[in-house]
């Protein structure tokens, strides 16, 4: 789901996270093909929007116990958003 933090006003803060379990974006580990996002402008949440959607193969969601080999960042789980490494070109849309 779409989080916003206790700083957002009216309920926005101008970047996009993501909080699996409403545990908070903090405690969720954002990946891209596998490697962490960079922090947002926020401290140390990752802003999703960075990600071009036009790119996005999949999205693999992990939680549970499984997630608690990422480490301490994964309590609440595990975004990867999986891009099209393949893309050659341009892409269209209306």
């Amino acid at each position: 789901t779409p989080a916003f933090d206790s700083q957002s006003n009216n309920p926005s803060t101008g970047y996009a996270t993501v909080s699996l379990r409403n545990l908070g974006a903090q405690r969720t580990l954002t990946l891209v093909n596998g490697r962490r996002l960079p922090p947002g402008a926020a401290g140390e949440l990752r802003d999703i929007s960075i990600i071009p959607a036009a790119l996005i193969n999949r999205v693999d969601i992990l939680t549970g116990g499984a997630s608690a080999v990422y480490g301490s960042d994964a309590v609440a789980g595990v975004v990867n958003f999986m891009l099209d490494t393949e893309f050659e070109g341009f892409s269209v849309g209306a």
